[in-house]
């Protein structure tokens, strides 16, 4: 039964992929593709419920199933959720991200535009207001970065980034203090620049000291969540691992 539904499902989703049956199209019933397939409705259905949690197709009611594409919210949460759900060391998480940037520095230095400059410094600029509001400083940093992303021109590395700045921004309280903003100003700031001379040696750096800086706060994050797991065993409990 698995391996028929799994196989069902390989076969529908391929279609997709090619556009033998496009977008908003309506696939055939549950009974015309158990005939033919050969098999029973049961398989079917749980080969459409498999490609439904992959946002391909979508149960209009009272009509049937249609082919749709996820966006690309869908892919990032999808992805996000992947590495969380792996339990993948933190550090390692901190390290794809780092790499990430880096990579994408390589395209940004040399495709970025003057437009480009312009809404990155105007992000910088909605940040220096936002400095004493840490809910919102932390939106507009992830917009930054998103955009930083974008203007590598290339969507793939810019929905991995969204992807990992998403796990990261879940794994600590961005921007716990003031200073840690003003820190970060400094970094956006050091970007900018050298997006604006074109020089990646310099990207790199300001990339580089950014993420130590998230590394940090990480850290200390942790260290907090230990702390406070501390306090909450009770008392009696603690006294016994003592004496044991």
């Amino acid at each position: 039964m698995e391996l028929l539904y799994l196989a069902v499902q390989a076969d529908i989703e391929n279609k997709i992929h090619l556009g033998i049956w496009k977008e908003n199209e309506q696939i055939p019933s549950e009974r015309i593709l158990a005939e033919q397939y050969g098999v029973s409705r049961t398989v079917i259905r749980d080969a459409l419920k498999g490609l439904a949690g992959k946002n391909l197709i979508v149960n209009r009611i009272g009509k049937g199933n249609y082919v749709s594409r996820p966006q690309e919210a869908d892919v990032v949460d999808l992805m996000g959720s992947a590495i969380e759900w792996s339990n993948i060391p933190v550090p390692q998480i901190i390290n794809a991200r780092e790499d990430m940037e880096l990579l994408i520095a390589k395209y940004s230095v040399y495709m970025i535009t003057e437009t480009g400059i312009s809404h990155l410094e105007e992000l910088i600029q909605q940040m220096d207001h936002a400095i004493y509001d840490m809910g919102k400083f932390s939106v507009l940093d992830g917009q930054f970065h998103m955009y930083f992303a974008q203007t590598s021109g290339n969507q793939v590395l810019k929905i991995f980034e969204r992807a990992l700045n998403m796990v990261v921004d879940r794994k600590i309280i961005y921007g716990g203090t003031v200073k840690t903003r003003q820190n970060a100003q400094v970094e956006h700031r050091m970007m900018v620049r050298a997006l604006e001379e074109h020089s990646l040696s310099d990207l790199q750096i300001a990339i580089k000291r950014h993420i130590a800086c998230i590394r940090a706060q990480i850290f200390q994050s942790e260290k907090r969540k230990t702390e406070s797991a501390k306090k909450r065993i009770p008392k009696e409990e603690r006294n016994y691992k003592t004496t044991v």
